[in-house]
């Protein structure tokens, strides 16, 4: 009898180390799942992205206050496919007409009450910018400070502005 006691004990005792170890598994992989998603949340960049409502304003010009939107390459991708028309004006800030450029578009944000967006080239990723470029042929020919009106993945109007004449441009807006 003493023996079958024992066998019993030992198989009752490997059972239980048997769980213990399927337990200490399983949290490990719960855990292990657990700080994966926890390390891509992490990952991932938390950009402020700024809302610009476009409603008309009687108050004056605030040459301090944005009246247009920025925009990164995954929402300008979105706009671009979108059957919307979209009005964006592409900057580059190696200029020297850098600053002037963004206060035109400002300013035609706010006299002509129309929605537009700002994307920044240097701001881009080096495969990013290198997509942008290739989505129309004409936009490797232009240099920088430039409006482009996008709708259904079609660049529907590119302008471009003489350097030399932005101040003209920018004066004649608040007119």
């Amino acid at each position: 009898m003493k023996t079958k006691t024992k066998k019993v004990k030992k198989t009752h005792n490997k059972f239980t180390i048997n769980i213990i170890f399927i337990v200490i598994i399983v949290l490990l992989v719960i855990s292990n799942i657990y700080f994966i998603f926890s390390y891509k949340e992490i990952d991932k960049e938390e950009r402020v992205i700024e809302e610009v409502l476009f409603v008309e304003t009687n108050d004056e010009y605030n040459a301090t206050k944005k009246y247009y939107a920025t925009l990164n390459y995954t929402k300008f991708k979105k706009k671009y496919k979108s059957k919307d028309i979209t009005t964006i004006a592409v900057v580059d800030n190696s200029t020297n007409t850098y600053n002037k450029f963004i206060e035109l578009v400002n300013k035609m944000s706010y006299y002509k009450n129309t929605k537009m967006y700002l994307l920044e080239i240097n701001k881009l990723s080096r495969k990013n910018e290198i997509a942008f470029y290739n989505l129309d042929d004409r936009l490797r020919d232009l240099e920088t400070n430039y409006i482009i009106t996008v709708s259904n993945n079609k660049i529907i109007s590119i302008t471009t502005f003489e350097n030399t004449e932005l101040n003209k441009i920018i004066e004649g807006l608040g007119e």
